[in-house]
């Protein structure tokens, strides 16, 4: 781990709304906290949270919750969760496939994957958070008819995750090939402001004249 990276993990143990693997009794805190909520929405891979803070703070009710492996890309959501008063807005620094280890069987309602990475060598296919396995837990850890929404900018990774999602038979509520040319027009769409939500690789995508690849199904 290289010394910034190292500085914000220890900056990241202090903050009291980031949750560490490591640590068993954030652990055990965080399973406490999941038990009681109605109302649940998760981020995964989540870089800086940018959809959690947006969500919680759109949704008062909700809790919200960034998972990404690595804390340092967390420290800037929960710092500004904490700024804006935000405690409905947690972050966990975790593997996704440990997830079923925190949460009840179909506890969540609503799943965002905001530009995973998309490990294009096909040796790491099995890290892609849009391959089979995963696509398993995300259902057995959503209510039932609670979607998950996707978002990249790699066509691929975007045509791998359909193909995923024929195989295992789920149902496409929503698709785009060029998301913001399909919604420039159509602020009455439903989730309008939250599907075309502009966070930080979005805005560097499109700065780079990358097309926005987006669907929300049901797995």
């Amino acid at each position: 781990m290289s010394r910034k990276k190292l500085k914000k993990f220890e900056q990241a143990k202090k903050l009291p709304n980031i949750f560490l693997k490591d640590r068993l009794e954030d652990k055990e805190k965080l399973k406490k906290i999941l038990e009681k909520q109605n109302k649940i929405f998760l981020e995964l891979a989540a870089g800086r949270g940018e959809y959690t803070l947006y969500l919680a703070e759109k949704n008062p009710e909700a809790f919200c919750l960034a998972v990404d492996f690595r804390s340092n890309r967390l420290l800037w959501g929960a710092k500004k969760a904490l700024e804006r008063n935000l405690p409905n807005a947690l972050f966990l620094r975790e593997r996704v496939e440990e997830l079923p280890n925190y949460f009840e069987p179909h506890s969540v309602d609503k799943i965002w994957l905001p530009f995973p990475d998309p490990f294009p060598k096909e040796r790491h296919e099995k890290h892609r958070l849009t391959n089979q396995l995963y696509l398993k837990i995300y259902k057995n850890l959503l209510k039932k008819d609670s979607p998950i929404y996707f978002k990249t900018d790699n066509q691929k990774l975007f045509e791998y995750t359909l193909e995923n999602l024929k195989l295992t038979k789920a149902k496409i509520i929503l698709i785009s090939k060029d998301l913001l040319n399909d919604f420039k027009n159509r602020e009455n769409e439903p989730e309008h402001e939250e599907i075309l939500l502009p966070t930080k690789y979005q805005t560097q995508a499109i700065k780079e004249k990358r097309k926005i690849y987006f669907v929300k199904f049901l797995p």
